[in-house]
Formats: structure tokens, sequence, C-alpha cells
């Protein structure tokens, strides 16, 4: 099992991949667009293995990217800011 993090912005977004030991695995940014959204579906099913996507609440930026994902099969999760910031008070930083 793998986590991927998802940081979206208005013209890109960039997403972090960890293991379940909170290991670094890689990173990369993406056009926020329909190319973009397929690209990232390119590179996460290369991992091969299952993988559990969170991002973080942004509006219709979220849902847009939320919905593709959910189309093509992915398990995804829509996380409240304010969860997020009380739980990076338990979990240290990942450097990459």
């Amino acid at each position: 099992m793998l986590f991927v993090g998802v940081d979206i912005s208005t013209t890109k977004f960039d997403v972090a991949v960890i293991n379940q030991q909170f290991k670094f695995i890689t990173s990369k940014s993406f056009p926020f667009n329909s190319d973009g959204f397929s690209e990232f579906i390119t590179f996460l099913k290369k991992f091969n293995e299952p993988l559990t996507i969170a991002m973080e609440a942004s509006g219709s930026f979220t849902l847009n990217l939320f919905e593709f994902l959910n189309e093509h099969n992915f398990n995804v999760f829509i996380l409240h800011p304010s969860s997020l910031f009380r739980q990076k008070a338990f979990h240290p930083k990942i450097k990459n």
C-alpha cells in the first residue's frame, strides 16, 4: 500500500508518494487540466500496487480531480484543512 498526497492550486497540482513506513518514494507536478489529469493516471498506474489518495478540500478544484480519480476507480479522500493542521503535530515532516 502506498499513500499519495495531492496539493492543488489553480494552474497545477503537486503529488508526493510515501509508503506505509512514511518513507518518501517520489513526487511530481502536473498541470491542472485534462492532460495533467491523464498524466496523473499514467503516473499512478506505474506503481502497480494499492494506492490511497488524499487531498485537501479546496472547493471546485478539488472536486474536479476527485471526480476524475473516482471515475478511474481510485481510492480517494478529501480532508478538511483544519484536520490536516491537527495531524501535523503527530507526524514529523517527511523530507525528500
